[in-house]
């Protein structure tokens, strides 16, 4: 449900992407106002009023920017800036949206660069992928909402849907593994993570391998379709 904003408060929602490619876990960041000359940069934003909801406005700063939009953005906490005076207070309000950054595999374990890993390469002056584990100094508040996003995704991710997010719509085992290692910051030990994650019902076996150079074939894992209810 979206929260609203009061009228006597400025309402801007604060977008975290979040992307995996593999071996990171990088975030979409944009230069601020101040880039040129102190070198900060901040998380994509966009202004709520009485007419656009928090998520709209998320979207439309990723559009602005050109930088690429997640399927789905989750509303996170809010956090106010007050002001001297009401007209000068601020609400933020989070958002987080997880993608993909490796390259689908196709039907026929042949890999298919698609548009998200794309986003990984060239410079665009508007926004950069940043390594979320050196991100530079951030605007405003934003160092606030990033630590913020680091606690939820490593408590709220793990052995989850939201984290088959961050993979292609094929995967193997070890890129599952590797996902949640980035994300809880350690390795886990393999026998123990596949037990873990099989008693989820969260992922199916397909009938097919990747096969990636001189390496042993993989067997490849989708998600498993919502059971009805």
């Amino acid at each position: 449900m979206e929260t609203p904003v009061a009228p006597t408060s400025a309402g801007v929602a604060v977008v975290v992407v979040l992307g995996f490619d593999g071996s990171d876990l990088l975030t979409v960041l944009a230069p601020s106002r101040e880039a040129t000359t102190t070198g900060l940069w901040r998380f994509p934003e966009g202004s709520i009023d009485g007419h656009t909801h928090a998520t709209e406005a998320a979207y439309a700063a990723l559009e602005q920017l050109g930088a690429p939009k997640p399927p789905h953005l989750e509303p996170l906490s809010s956090t106010e800036s007050p002001g001297s005076n009401p007209a000068d207070h601020v609400v933020s309000l989070g958002h987080l949206g997880l993608m993909t950054l490796l390259p689908q595999i196709g039907p026929r374990s042949y890999v298919q660069p698609n548009a998200a890993g794309a986003y990984t390469s060239g410079q665009n002056p508007r926004w950069r992928w940043q390594p979320v584990d050196s991100v530079p100094l951030l605007a405003k508040n934003h160092a606030r909402v990033l630590e913020y996003v680091r606690t939820w995704i490593r408590t709220q991710l793990p052995y989850s849907k939201r984290c088959l997010e961050l993979l292609p719509n094929r995967f193997t085992w070890g890129q599952l593994q590797r996902a949640h290692e980035t994300v809880l910051g350690c390795e886990l030990e393999k026998r123990n993570f596949r037990k873990r994650f099989q008693h989820t019902d969260l992922i199916r076996p397909r009938n097919e391998v990747y096969i990636a150079g001189a390496h042993r074939p993989a067997q490849l894992f989708e998600p498993a379709p919502a059971s009805p209810s």
